[in-house]
């Protein structure tokens, strides 16, 4: 459905040398310097930095890490879990773990050295405020332009900052015994700066918000934010000056390209739910019926106060709600509210009609369900028993990169009968049939 054309750049990169126990050695050639003409180049093809299929544990070996430096910038390493939240039932006292930066708990967050000692700081971002009245402000509540910041005011009743990126997404690829990859994720170089955001309202208090943003940082990099109208706006920092750093640096000591990075295209965010509706009750007792679980997708576009709204909105939910004599039983549902903006219209349906359009949010505009034991990354069909892709030991399909980015990427080109049988559906299951899948 996507067609096939030429390799992109950075799909193109230097071979695997050898695992060590600290990071992996590429083949730089006779000079020994990275990214150059000489080096041994080898087409990795697609990837897809997650850290669900590990099943390690601990799950050291995910593509996403905490950031250089994320326990002196998103830590405090004084406070500890049990400190905090000792006397809940979540946990005791004795926690040791360091916690993230937590704004209700200003002993959370790191500290940074000024003239007169040390202060913590909120190292997420802040509330912001509609102003009509800013320069450039149309008057929507959608208008990015009419909305400042509000320095102190902090988003939620709770807001939880962290930071990662995927430098290590070499981890999760197995090694042979020719010392070759038997999977090809590699790094991208991006970083992830999440905020996650809680209300103790009624209407609010059941759903978990969050909010990322991703840099690309392969190479020298400014930061900016993409405006409706397609240009860009610096990202600045506290006095002002655009916000601006080097090449992300490798586990090997080396940059992506020697610094120059890539300016990616066909990028793809998605993400892994997996809600069993439903499992337990209030008082602890096991209601889950797994067979009769059912995901749904919805999407519609509908008009309030003369503006037009999309949802697109991923759901989870009992088929018949009744599980193993549990009823009454709730939804569990996750949407995207702001997402990059549309450059081009799209038809998300192939019905001939645009569904979203150039400045509108993409919102969700792919969405597939399937049996975890038939998940993206596994060789067969497994069970309960037996050995579970992602578990120590265990094999993992060849493609595992190139079938979830399939998947997120609606792209139904060379897929083997299973992996069509497991991962792509029509709007009629019983029929599937090949000219209407997506």
């Amino acid at each position: 459905k996507k067609g096939v054309g030429f390799i992109y750049p950075w799909a193109l990169r230097p071979k695997l040398s050898q695992r060590t126990d600290d990071f992996d050695v590429y083949d730089y050639g006779e000079d020994k310097e990275e990214w150059t003409e000489d080096d041994v180049y080898e087409y990795f093809g697609t990837t897809v930095s997650e850290s669900w299929v590990s099943r390690h544990d601990p799950k050291w070996n995910t593509d996403w890490q905490p950031v250089t430096f994320a326990r002196t910038n998103s830590h405090n390493l004084d406070v500890t879990a049990g400190d905090i939240f000792g006397d809940t039932p979540f946990t005791d006292s004795n926690d040791p773990y360091p916690l993230l930066a937590h704004s209700s708990y200003s002993d959370t967050w790191p500290v940074k050295i000024t003239e007169t000692g040390t202060d913590p700081f909120w190292p997420g971002w802040w509330a912001e405020d509609y102003i009509d009245s800013l320069p450039g402000c149309s008057g929507s509540r959608k208008d990015s332009d009419c909305w400042q910041e509000i320095p102190g005011r902090h988003i939620s009743d709770n807001d939880v900052y962290m930071e990662f990126d995927d430098r290590w997404a070499h981890q999760g690829n197995i090694v042979d015994t020719n010392d070759e990859y038997e999977q090809t994720g590699y790094p991208m170089g991006l970083r992830v700066m999440a905020e996650a955001h809680s209300y103790g309202v009624s209407f609010a208090e059941d759903i978990l918000f969050v909010t990322v943003r991703v840099r690309n940082e392969s190479g020298d990099w400014c930061a900016f934010e993409r405006h409706s109208s397609g240009s860009e706006v610096p990202v600045n920092d506290d006095e002002g000056n655009q916000l601006c750093g080097s090449a992300m640096v490798m586990p090997d000591g080396t940059v992506l390209n020697r610094g120059k990075g890539f300016n990616y295209e066909k990028v793809y965010l998605g993400f892994y739910m997996d809600a069993d509706v439903v499992t337990l009750d209030t008082y602890g007792n096991n209601f889950h019926s797994n067979d009769d679980d059912f995901m749904e997708y919805y999407w519609e576009r509908f008009y309030t106060h003369n503006d037009s709204m999309l949802i697109s909105m991923a759901m989870v939910y009992d088929f018949d709600g009744n599980s193993a004599g549990a009823t009454d039983i709730g939804i569990v549902a996750a949407q995207l509210l702001d997402t990059p903006l549309a450059t081009q219209p799209v038809d998300l349906d192939d019905d001939g009609f645009d569904d979203i359009y150039p400045g509108e949010p993409l919102k969700m505009t792919d969405w597939h369900w399937f049996d975890w034991y038939n998940r993206p990354g596994v060789v067969t069909r497994e069970s309960n028993t037996g050995c579970h892709a992602g578990s120590p030991g265990c094999p993992q399909a060849i493609n595992r990169e190139e079938i979830q980015y399939k998947l997120m990427a609606g792209d139904t080109t060379n897929l083997s009968e299973k992996e069509r049988s497991w991962y792509f559906h029509t709007d009629n299951p019983d029929l599937d049939m090949d000219i209407d899948l997506n």
